[in-house]
């Protein structure tokens, strides 16, 4: 994911996740776009800033509207990670929050996405794992980098894509199984949202 500097419009940082939870983990990369003739060039290269990760990433807004998030979450337990990044650079300690599913218990589960809301309030991730598929809901305290009040959505099987509506109303998910899927999240219960369950498109033959 690419986002740019809070303080100067010629920098953006790269922020790169490893495949399958492997050891290069969650590093960054600066791009200088005054570089190059203006093609922009690598100033800073691969500074790690945590691993083992899963392969979702995700960012938004800092509450105060300039700084920004950055979310990633650890392969094989329930920890995210928040990283700020303001007019000084990267802050190296993350904000670590426990909440909800394990993600990753083995390779292939570290696949699949998070996403936040347009407003930065919410934030919903895939659960891609044969013995506990899932998506996670949570709030997002923009302010602090924090996620609270955890639903778990059980009825779809190996989640990977997902994104909200512009007005945060709907979730979209599409599945392991080639299904467009859609949730209502008006009623934020897992019982309703569960029993929103829309499919969309759905193509069983596709492989």
């Amino acid at each position: 994911i690419i986002v740019p500097h809070p303080g100067n419009d010629s920098l953006y940082y790269v922020f790169t996740v490893d495949r399958l939870g492997l050891s290069k983990g969650l590093q960054y990369s600066i791009v200088n776009m005054n570089r190059n003739n203006s093609f922009g060039a690598l100033t800073t290269k691969n500074v790690m800033l945590q691993t083992p990760v899963c392969e979702k990433i995700a960012a938004t807004r800092h509450q105060n509207g300039k700084d920004i998030w950055v979310l990633a979450h650890g392969f094989g337990n329930s920890q995210f990670y928040a990283y700020l990044i303001t007019n000084e650079g990267v802050v190296s300690c993350p904000v670590i929050t426990s909440i909800g599913a394990t993600h990753g218990s083995v390779g292939v589960s570290a696949q699949g996405q998070m996403k936040f809301t347009n407003d930065g309030k919410k934030l919903a991730a895939t659960v891609f794992d044969v013995n506990n598929s899932g998506i996670d809901i949570f709030d997002f305290d923009n302010c602090t980098g924090t996620l609270s009040n955890n639903i778990f959505i059980t009825n779809v099987y190996l989640p990977f894509g997902l994104e909200f509506s512009s007005n945060t109303k709907h979730l979209y998910v599409t599945t392991r199984g080639n299904e467009l899927l859609t949730y209502n999240l008006s009623d934020y219960n897992s019982a309703s949202i569960e029993s929103s369950k829309t499919i969309l498109v759905d193509y069983p033959n596709l492989g």
